[in-house]
């Protein structure tokens, strides 16, 4: 049902001549839910907010803390982050970074991101696969990491963070793309000795970053200047466009491509081409936000949320295996499907050709009206 809330909006001009059976509402008052035993309940709207309601009733039988911000939705993180590394491999190219679900309400592991369309809200690092978005790893930020070594650059927070969503994919030879909030020139080679190739922009007052390279400015460079060092099997390049832009990758060098009737590094192309995985996915589920309908418990607004991205994961798989629908017709056809399986539908008795011709004219029928019914008004039957 909370899918198909979400598609009753229309995205194409067709679909206003459509006529779709799951759009008659009826249909979900036809499920059927098994409870314990054998009895049989219809689900209704009230039964429909006793299911939402029932999100409350985890008793943390999976041996959480209740302390723990995630600890009533956890199993759920824990299933899906294994479902969806289990059901699809991924290309080459894969992109890390962060994704942000809207929450304007009060809660101690909100974060802000200037630069994300959500503004504020649960902060989510997320891995994907830069073509498609398919989300095969996340994680909830909701613990602060403590370092055990102080003087290790790769034992901080933002590493190890990295470091776990990339665990199991050493030695598969995909190149992973990433903003400058988590690489630095240490854990690119701390990749590439796992067998990742890295690119992504830079920092230049990260450690082991060249000095001459931190002392480029936009105010010292002309622009499509190029300055880049190479130290064994990392490259750092600073190139001067609109402002200047720092980049680091383990096997592009220094190859230059013409764009736009510009010169610009094969490096600059490639990153707009293959960073956009998370926000590619961000923008697939926006055009179906299940999670839009309003709740003063964040987590249930992020189950759905979790849905919403289940759904589009199937709608990867399913153009993966050969299939030409549409999002929307995907989402149309698996409500229809999962009704069909969960529900019991109502014989239609036939309506009788003079009935259908009478309803198409909308001719009007006799309806008597007074004491003795000696007066008659034509209604229209439609």
């Amino acid at each position: 049902m909370e899918v198909h809330r979400d598609l009753m909006q229309t995205h194409h001009l067709s679909r206003h001549f459509k006529v779709f059976e799951v759009r008659h509402f009826s249909r979900f008052n036809q499920l059927v839910l098994l409870s314990s035993g054998s009895e049989e309940a219809e689900v209704s709207s009230n039964g429909q907010e006793s299911i939402q309601d029932s999100y409350d009733d985890c008793d943390g039988e999976y041996g959480s803390d209740p302390n723990y911000v995630l600890f009533k939705i956890e199993p759920i993180l824990l299933h899906l982050n294994q479902k969806f590394q289990a059901m699809y491999t991924m290309d080459q190219n894969i992109a890390l970074d962060e994704s942000l679900m809207q929450w304007k309400g009060w809660l101690n592991i909100s974060q802000f991101i200037s630069n994300k369309a959500a503004k504020v809200g649960v902060k989510t690092y997320e891995l994907c696969e830069s073509q498609t978005g398919y989300l095969w790893r996340f994680d909830v930020h909701a613990k602060k990491h403590i370092s055990r070594d102080q003087n290790n650059p790769l034992d901080a927070s933002t590493p190890r963070i990295m470091l776990d969503l990339l665990r199991g994919l050493e030695g598969y030879g995909y190149t992973v793309w990433m903003d400058n909030y988590y690489i630095s020139p240490a854990l690119a080679r701390q990749l590439k000795a796992f067998g990742f190739d890295v690119v992504g922009t830079l920092r230049t007052n990260r450690q082991f970053v060249p000095q001459e390279l931190t002392a480029l400015t936009k105010n010292n460079m002309k622009k499509g200047d190029i300055a880049g060092y190479t130290s064994g099997d990392v490259d750092v390049l600073v190139w001067r466009d609109e402002n200047r832009v720092a980049l680091i990758s383990t096997y592009h060098g220094n190859q230059t491509n013409i764009s736009e009737g510009k010169i610009k590094p094969c490096l600059v192309l490639d990153y707009n081409i293959m960073m956009g995985g998370v926000d590619k996915k961000d923008n697939l589920l926006s055009m179906f936000p299940i999670e839009r309908k309003r709740t003063r418990v964040w987590y249930k607004k992020f189950l759905r949320r979790l849905l919403n991205v289940s759904i589009l994961n199937s709608f990867v798989i399913a153009k993966k295996s050969g299939s030409i629908q549409q999002h929307q017709s995907f989402r149309s056809n698996l409500i229809q499907s999962l009704l069909s399986r969960h529900s019991t539908p109502k014989a239609i008795p036939l309506s009788t050709k003079s009935q259908v011709f009478e309803a198409k004219m909308h001719h009007p029928l006799e309806h008597p009206v007074g004491a003795n019914k000696s007066r008659l008004r034509r209604k229209c039957c439609v």
